[in-house]
């Protein structure tokens, strides 16, 4: 017998069926069935897979190979982890029916939430929809026909109108009326009693549907609010601003043509300055500016210009932050107002250097702190070093902590080589908490500020185990009881059980581990619960189940 089929037959794994090929066509190979392993286990793709992962897309094989090594190769973390409400949940979104009647066989004790037919009528997967129904006892709640209808799945809704019970609330009309699905808004209208609220109109109105905001007006009463011409104005219906103005009394606010003008829909504003009376604010011309919409503002200069000096928010300061050139020399040149250091700032905390450097050249407002501190915090390296070249203004250890934040390794090393404001242990910390594994070696081996225990804390709270290794090597801080609670609560088992396993003086205790089973059962985080109480009851400490 070879190697090959030994084994599958004495309960191993069978190899993938490219090794199974290879070996028959190779009889020596064959015959060496450490070698079939090691070569199987080379080919072999599943080890970066799983089983959420291969539900999400469907792949049964794949599926079949995690489970036999769950089963026969002891992997027991398979088991533990998975969680088969939000994996079977993924695969009735994309429509994989095998995968969810595969996840059904895997697990037959395992609950699930009407979350799965919940999701599988929202996405329009009706095969799902009707095998859950006949196979499954969970059911689903007014969620499954409102979603559905809201994206448009007529035969999902029909088929839950005539086999369930559950029916739909008024969101069902109105999410299909905002999403333009009059088919759906008719046949609810003619089967169902639920209707809808004023938002169906203004939601229509808002995306442009007016086919279904006629269709509303002339078949419901709910009407609408002044949010329908506002919206549809911000968004650049005219034709829909046109027919409201004209069939029905909400009107508008102030809201339509500043929506209208931070759009750029200078059409629509145009029309509302013609046909309204309302007007607009300096809002709009702030936010005209911000988006660069330039041939707005200059219509806007000439109809509203005393709003310009009424702004809340200086004009300059926000076209300046957003990177709006053009705005900003136009501003320059038209307006008085000028602007704050603001300008700069926000300038360079967003990267915008040709607008650093013109309002350097231009303007005599200057910056603050901030605008190296949040140039370093988003990694605007060549901000950073034109502010430190051409400015005589300094940063403070926000600039380093929250580059290391960020991870931009690049822009602490020039903060360490360039200036002496330095970092404090916030630096690690933060790095810690967003994952930065290279930061933090980069700080541990050229600062000295070190870090607190809120580094490993935040390691085991993400899940991050090379971090903790890292940390738990190389630094003396050390954790607090958090970091388990913190993990069991987030769902983080691979942190749960490396704090055991490697500080079990200080997490492989009775009250800590009780209360990392409150947090797990405060988080929802099922699979953490059940692992804990298990690893309490082989210490004799608590049964394995709930009550």
């Amino acid at each position: 017998m070879s190697a090959v089929t030994a084994g599958a037959d004495n309960g191993g794994i069978a190899p993938l069926t490219a090794v199974a090929v290879v070996c028959r066509a190779r009889p020596a190979l064959a015959a060496l069935r450490h070698v079939v392993e090691l070569v199987d286990a080379f080919a072999d793709a599943s080890v970066s897979w799983t089983i959420m992962k291969a539900a999400r897309f469907g792949f049964i094989h794949l599926l079949e190979r995690l489970a036999d090594k769950e089963v026969r190769g002891g992997d027991a973390y398979l088991a533990e982890e998975v969680n088969i409400d939000e994996a079977m949940g993924k695969a009735a979104k994309h429509g994989h029916l095998r995968a969810v009647q595969w996840l059904d066989r895997y697990r037959p004790q395992d609950k699930v939430s009407v979350f799965v037919l919940i999701t599988a009528a929202e996405f329009g997967q009706l095969a799902i929809v009707r095998w859950l129904h006949e196979y499954r006892s969970e059911g689903c709640t007014t969620a499954a026909m409102d979603r559905a209808a809201t994206n448009g799945h007529l035969s999902v809704v029909q088929w839950l109108h005539a086999h369930r019970r559950e029916g739909c609330t008024f969101d069902a009309m109105t999410g299909a009326a905002e999403n333009g699905h009059l088919a759906i808004v008719t046949w609810l209208h003619e089967h169902r009693t639920e209707g809808c609220t004023v938002h169906a109109m203004d939601r229509a109105a808002a995306n442009g549907h007016l086919h279904v905001v006629q269709w509303l007006h002339a078949h419901r009463d709910e009407g609408c609010s002044k949010r329908a011409m506002d919206l549809a104005a911000k968004n650049g219906h005219l034709h829909v601003v046109e027919w409201l103005h004209t069939h029905r009394n909400e009107g508008c606010t102030l809201a339509a043509m500043n929506g209208a003008a931070a759009n750029g829909h200078r059409a629509v504003v145009e029309w509302l300055h013609g046909h309204r009376g309302e007007g607009c604010s300096s809002v709009g011309i702030r936010h005209a500016a911000g988006n660069g919409h330039l041939s707005v503002l200059e219509w806007l200069h000439a109809h509203y210009s005393d709003l310009f000096a009424h702004a809340q928010v200086n004009v300059m300061d926000e076209a300046a932050s957003r990177g709006q050139l053009k705005v900003v020399q136009w501003l320059h040149a038209h307006r008085q107002e000028g602007c704050t250091c603001a300008a700069m700032d926000g300038a360079a905390a967003r990267g915008h250097l040709e607008v650093v450097q013109w309002l350097h050249e231009h303007r005599q407002e200057g910056c603050t702190a901030k605008a190296m501190d949040l140039a370093a915090c988003n990694g605007h390296l060549r901000i950073v070093q034109w502010l430190h070249e051409n400015t005589t203004r300094a940063c403070t250890t926000d600039a380093m902590d929250l580059a290391a934040k960020g991870g931009y390794l690049d822009v602490v090393q020039f903060l360490h080589a360039n200036r002496t404001e330095g970092c404090t242990s916030r630096a690690m910390d933060h790095a810690a908490e967003s994952g930065h594994l290279s930061v933090i070696r980069w700080l541990h081996n050229n600062r000295t500020e070190g870090c607190t225990t809120d580094a490993m804390d935040a390691a085991a709270r993400n899940g991050n185990t090379y971090l903790l290794a890292f940390l738990h090597a190389h630094r003396s801080e050390g954790c607090t009881s958090r970091a388990m609670t913190r993990a069991a609560y987030t769902g983080q088992l691979a942190s749960v059980k490396w704090l055991l396993a490697h500080r079990p003086e200080q997490f492989d205790q009775r009250p800590v581990l009780e209360e990392a089973v409150e947090a797990a059962a405060r988080g929802r985080a099922d699979h953490v619960q059940t692992w804990l109480r298990r690893h309490l009851a082989r210490r004799g400490a608590i049964p394995t189940t709930d009550g």
